[in-house]
Parts: structure tokens; C-alpha cells; sequence
């Protein structure tokens, strides 16, 4: 789903449940949206001219703020920039020159977001923090260079274009289950974020060209494009295979096939 542009001038408010200090400007944390319900908007936030309650937010919608002064968000519409902390807020400044801000106050481990809407309500949108901690850039799945696979393709790709996007998604999933590795998850989320592949705990499949989730097929820039992906990644499934670790670590499982698909795409 596309987000109308007015969120990105809009003045959200973030309140955060008592508990640790405010945030930090040497962050490296990712907020996940858990869930939303309607409240009263209590402080003063300018209206905006239009209700903002057509968003499907599911677990894989994310913000994620890195300790060298950049961000990636997806809220169904992948973007990124740069953030800073002035005081209280939070201001994050997208790669179209949009801007965002944010009133950060005292955080605990949840985050609220409260959008204004008419009337004096506010959808408020419930967030949990993970840390990131990685040492270097490359391995945080939640990156920009780690989900370029997420940007819209603007014109026509040649197969070793398409091949890098399935790569980078690919990627995306290595660095994902190394993230819960590292970051000792006792769960990750494999199920709300679109792809080609249906991911189960013990494996898993390519699905039929025609039962690809449509946030997934759009990122394509046709479907004969879209058919050129599936046609690379079905000759794999019927020609190739993949050896499974031989671990009772599932995330170690997974990051050895993702690795191993990556190396197989052509």
C-alpha cells in the first residue's frame, strides 16, 4: 500500500511507556509495529486535512535507526534517509527531501505513534524495540543496502537486474535470521513480509507465479518482469538443490539455504 504523502508532513507525537532514558543518539534499534487502537489526542498537533486510518500495518512494518545518523522505514512504503534528535524530537528527513517529525519522550521497550485524526482523536500505533547489535553495517538486514530489493523498480530490468534483486532479497533473509542469531530471538516474524518463497519452520517453498502477494509482484516493473523472476527461481527449485545444515539451530539453517540460493541465482 502507498502512504499519501501528507504523513511525511505531518508532527507525530511519540509517547513511550516510562522506564530507560531518552533515546539516544548512539542508537542502533529497530521499532516493529505490534498493533493500533483509537485514543484522545491530548496535545497539540496540527490537523491534518485528511483521516489516516487506511494503513495495513502488520509485524514486518518497521523504523529503524541507525547509529551513523541514517534510517530505513517501510509502513508498506519502503523509504530512507537521515534522522537527528533535537531535544525531544525526533526528525527524519527521507531521501525526497520529506520530512517527519517526531516528540520523543522517556522510553521503555514499547513505543506509541499518535497519528491525528478529525475530531480530536488519534490513531495510536503500537511499537517494540529490538537492538541491532552487529558490528558492522553490512549484517544489519534492516539497512539500506540489505533492502534495495524493496525499491520499486522505475523501468524495465535485464535479467542480471532481476537477478540482483532476488539476490538482495535473498540477503535480506541471510542477514534477517543472523540478526536473530546474534540477537538471541526467541521468535522471528516469517510470515508477514511479501516474497516469492512461503517460509515454514523447517524449510521452505516457492509459490505459483500467480499466488505471489501482490505488494511483492508490484515491485516488479511489469509482470513480464515478474515472470522473469519466477522463471529464474523455478528452474532452481526443478534443477537444483538445497542442502540443508545439518543443526538443530533453525536460523542457522536458514541462513545456510538463503546463502546457498543467492549463489545459485543466474
Amino acid at each position: 500500500m502507498k502512504l499519501p504523502s501528507i504523513l511525511f508532513t505531518l508532527i507525530i507525537a511519540c509517547f513511550l511507556f516510562a522506564g530507560c532514558n531518552l533515546l539516544s543518539k548512539k542508537t542502533n534499534e529497530v521499532w516493529f509495529y505490534t498493533y493500533s487502537e483509537f485514543g484522545i489526542l491530548n496535545d497539540y498537533i496540527p490537523k491534518p486535512n485528511q483521516q489516516l486510518t487506511d494503513y495495513n500495518l502488520n509485524p514486518s512494518n518497521f523504523i529503524c535507526l541507525q547509529i551513523d545518523g541514517s534510517y530505513t522505514m517501510d509502513f508498506g512504503h519502503f523509504e530512507y534517509g537521515t534522522w537527528e534528535l533535537d531535544d525531544t524530537m525526533l526528525v527524519l528527513k527521507n531521501i525526497e527531501r520529506k520530512t517527519m517529525f517526531m516528540v520523543v519522550k522517556p522510553a521503555g521497550k514499547e513505543m506509541l505513534i499518535k497519528v491525528p485524526l478529525v475530531g480530536g482523536r488519534s490513531s495510536i500505533w503500537h511499537f517494540e524495540k529490538s537492538p541491532v547489535p552487529l558490528q558492522e553495517k553490512a549484517d544489519n538486514p534492516f539497512s539500506l543496502n540489505n533492502n534495495r530489493w524493496r525499491l520499486k523498480a522505475r523501468q524495465k530490468e535485464d535479467d542480471e537486474m532481476i537477478a540482483d534483486r532476488l539476490r538482495n532479497h535473498f540477503s535480506y533473509w541471510e542477514k534477517y535470521f543472523n540478526w536473530g542469531l546474534v540477537a538471541k530471538m526467541d521468535y522471528l516474524d516469517v510470515r508477514s513480509l511479501p516474497g516469492p518463497l512461503k517460509i515454514y519452520g523447517n524449510g521452505f517453498v516457492l509459490l505459483d507465479y500467480e499466488k505471489w502477494p501482490q505488494d511483492w509482484s508490484d515491485l516488479f516493473y511489469d509482470s513480464t518482469d515478474g515472470h522473469k523472476a519466477y522463471d529464474k527461481l523455478r528452474y532452481i527449485f526443478d534443477h537444483d538443490h538445497i542442502a540443508w545444515a545439518h543443526t538443530d539451530n533453525k536460523y542457522k539453517m536458514f541462513i545456510s539455504a538463503f546463502q546457498q540460493l543467492q549463489q545459485k541465482i543466474k
